[in-house]
């Protein structure tokens, strides 16, 4: 998802993803700010600054996000991965899932939240991505509907206090109104 700043508000453009679309999309709006909303679980192995895998999660992610914004070379961009996809944002409250599950999942829910430093970290391997935890635990989940209401039951204030690189994103958008 690309996420377009004006000074008329947001405006959202999804994408397949490819550099080329980005690059036009900011050619095309060259006056306002761009970003994105990109899943860092399953990026492409050609994907600039993918290849160095040294420092911490954070330093990882910063490292590719700024990467490709030199590949892309536009200054109304900013790039930004979600620490490892969406679905990682929802462990910040499980019990946020009572909406669409029983109190024992919510409870299998938690105990992989527990297992890990925080919800942007639930990830050790391509069979474990949340969204894959989550649909092992809830097989009828819905990405979008059901991540949708948990989200909005959760709230972006908790999601900011417990998602690092979340925030730090959301802090750069809000920069831009000023």
């Amino acid at each position: 998802m690309i996420i377009h700043w004006a000074t008329s508000g947001i405006k959202t453009f999804w994408l397949g993803g490819s550099p080329n679309e980005l690059l036009i999309l900011c050619k095309q709006h060259k006056n306002e700010m761009l970003t994105t909303m990109f899943d860092y679980y399953g990026l492409p192995e050609n994907t600039p600054g993918i290849e160095d895998i040294s420092g911490n999660l954070y330093t990882k992610v910063s490292r590719i996000e700024k990467a490709i914004e030199a590949d892309i070379n536009m200054p109304n961009l900013f790039f930004n991965l979600i620490v490892h996809e969406f679905e990682g944002l929802l462990f910040t409250e499980t019990s946020a899932f009572q909406s669409i599950t029983d109190n024992a999942t919510v409870a299998k829910l938690q105990e992989i939240k527990d297992g890990f430093d925080s919800p942007e970290h639930i990830n050790n391997s391509v069979d474990n991505a949340p969204s894959k935890r989550i649909e092992l635990l809830i097989p009828n989940y819905a990405k979008i509907l059901n991540g949708t209401i948990i989200s909005e039951r959760i709230g972006i204030d908790a999601m900011l206090s417990q998602c690092e690189h979340f925030r730090d994103w959301i802090t750069k958008i809000k920069a831009l109104s000023k």
